[in-house]
């Protein structure tokens, strides 16, 4: 009878997790609201992009720390400079959102959709990375970032000071202040990071490369495929790509491909492995055109079967496909060995068989052991 009731309890009742989002369902209705595993922290960046150079270098301690471990961390930056942040630094952000600060100034409508958009993250911690450089009220409530951030809800509203600012101004709207000395901002920045943090941050110079770099060796992933019957768990992918960077020197670099859509998907693989900081997402970040001139730099490529596999083998770059019996004769296999695909076993023992694969044979039933063996073979050549 217990077990009875619990199977209908069941069927009436069931939550589940996609992604960021939660879902409820009751009989047929289904409730749908935003669900994060760890705390939620903005980060509210610089007003000029001369001081987003001296704070960027400690943006890697926000995320490869114990104290913001598993958080879902948002960069909130003005829109003049969003591209560079996805550029060079969306690795350390698992979103980044753009704010018009002259619209946001001038739009009662633009404001009230800000201030909506961002509450409904429902934030536990508001990190503000701008230093309040002038002591006039009159200019310092002006100053765009600091007024929207008095609109959101959050649990804990952080900035810092050096001595002979306004210290009220900043109580009106942060509940702690970290107090730093008055020194060249690069320094204090490090200062700031290191007493938020609790940890020893040492001194740096903003040092900024390009995110592809020709005397890099990289291995390039792509896990997304548009049509979501070829995608592999995400989990499954952490258990490879955890497993590559296990047995590759610390200087090789996983570099990630995909869509602008898709960088959000792929930051949240990458912040799950244990060395993220050895991957780079590089979706959105060039043109199409541009793909076959990295794949053909690359060591190799390991992929779900998607249009990138083509333009893999259409370069040469040897190529670890996992694919399931979608799109099977049709689309693949290429008669060469330039690319190893890897099926489910149920594919496989058909296939040697000779005999027609019947019914839709998942990739998700990969075997994660059979990728690894291809890995390690390909890592073998010279």
């Amino acid at each position: 009878m217990i077990n009875v009731g619990k199977n209908l309890l069941n069927k009436i009742f069931k939550v589940e997790i996609d992604g960021n989002r939660k879902i409820v369902k009751i009989f047929f209705l289904k409730l749908k609201y935003k669900y994060y595993p760890g705390p939620v922290i903005f980060v509210f960046g610089a007003n000029g992009i001369g001081d987003y150079m001296l704070c960027r270098p400690y943006f890697q301690y926000l995320r490869y720390n114990n104290t913001f471990k598993n958080a879902y961390i948002i960069y909130c930056t003005r829109n003049n400079y969003a591209d560079f942040t996805k550029n060079y630094d969306a690795q350390y952000f698992n979103e980044i959102i753009e704010i018009d600060y002259k619209a946001y100034t001038k739009n009662k409508d633009y404001e009230k959709y800000i201030v909506k958009l961002l509450n409904s993250y429902k934030p536990d911690i508001i990190i503000s990375t701008q230093l309040l450089t002038c002591g006039n009220k009159k200019i310092l409530k002006g100053f765009r970032p600091f007024t929207l951030i008095k609109k959101i809800n959050a649990k804990k509203k952080v900035t810092s000071l050096t001595g002979g600012y306004d210290k009220n101004f900043s109580r009106n709207i942060f509940n702690k202040i970290i107090y730093t000395p008055n020194v060249f901002e690069l320094e204090r920045q490090r200062i700031f990071f290191e007493k938020l943090l609790n940890i020893k941050i040492p001194k740096v110079k903003s040092d900024l490369s390009e995110q592809f770099e020709k005397d890099t060796e990289y291995i390039a992933v792509s896990v997304i495929a548009q049509d979501k019957n070829r995608m592999y768990p995400y989990d499954k992918w952490v258990n490879i790509l955890n497993y590559l960077t296990d047995i590759t020197d610390s200087n090789l670099r996983l570099l990630f491909l995909g869509t602008k859509q898709e960088s959000k998907e792929i930051n949240n693989i990458i912040n799950s492995l244990n060395k993220p900081e050895r991957c780079i997402n590089f979706s959105g970040r060039t043109q199409i055109s541009s793909i076959p001139q990295i794949l053909r730099k690359s060591k190799f490529l390991i992929s779900v079967e998607t249009g990138t596999v083509h333009i893999a083998h259409a370069v040469n770059c040897k190529t670890i496909c996992l694919a399931g019996s979608m799109a099977y004769i049709n689309f693949y296999p290429y008669s060469d060995n330039l690319i190893k695909y890897v099926y489910p076993q149920r594919m496989i023992e058909m296939i040697k068989q000779n005999t027609i694969i019947s019914g839709n044979i998942s990739v998700c039933e990969v075997n994660e052991r059979d990728v690894i063996k291809e890995i390690d073979g390909l890592m073998a050549e010279k």
